[in-house]
């Protein structure tokens, strides 16, 4: 999932903001709206509780195809801050979520060693990420590669949405 959404956001939203909306400022204002989103997704998180976190969690993947998919025409910059926003807020809730289900749920003498795993696992492939995304904006141009990118989000969501524990797990007291 990552691997699609920073290779969207490292590198091909700024060339298509410097292309097609107007350089630099407008890639500022689509980056701070992101950031705006993180900050709400930790307000909504501070407020809500969720009966089955890790389905929501796991929901809150979705949001982060909706950068690469505005940045297909692309859309006004505000559309295109609209999805970061999104985006924002549903990784951080995201964050927040899987991070409390983690320390409820895995015995305190394998966290370290889960939380490891987890890391490995999800920012391993991000550098790939963005030297594909590189090669195939220049190899086959803008809308193939964010196509791909909006795949590469939606598509493990998806098969993670299969697994029955993911669908199950309920929020609970600590180990």
């Amino acid at each position: 999932m990552l691997v699609g959404w920073f290779g969207t956001y490292a590198v091909v939203g700024p060339v298509i903001a410097k292309r097609a909306l107007g350089g630099a400022a407008a890639w500022g204002t689509i980056a701070s709206a992101n950031g705006f989103g993180l900050i709400a997704g930790g307000f909504v998180a501070l407020r809500v509780r969720f009966a089955r976190p890790i389905l929501v969690a796991t929901l809150c993947c979705f949001p982060f195809a909706l950068l690469p998919l505005t940045l297909m025409a692309p859309q006004p910059v505000a559309i295109i801050a609209a999805a970061a926003f999104a985006a924002g807020m549903s990784g951080e809730l995201f964050g927040v979520l899987w991070y409390t289900a983690l320390h409820t749920h895995v015995d305190h003498a394998a966290l370290s060693r889960v939380s490891a795993y987890d890391a490995v696992g999800s920012i391993a492939l991000v550098p790939m990420g963005e030297v594909l995304a590189g090669f195939a904006l220049d190899s086959f141009g803008s809308r193939p590669t964010l196509l791909a990118s909006s795949a590469a989000i939606v598509l493990p969501t998806l098969a993670v949405l299969l697994v029955p524990e993911v669908r199950r797990l309920r929020a609970g007291p600590p180990v």
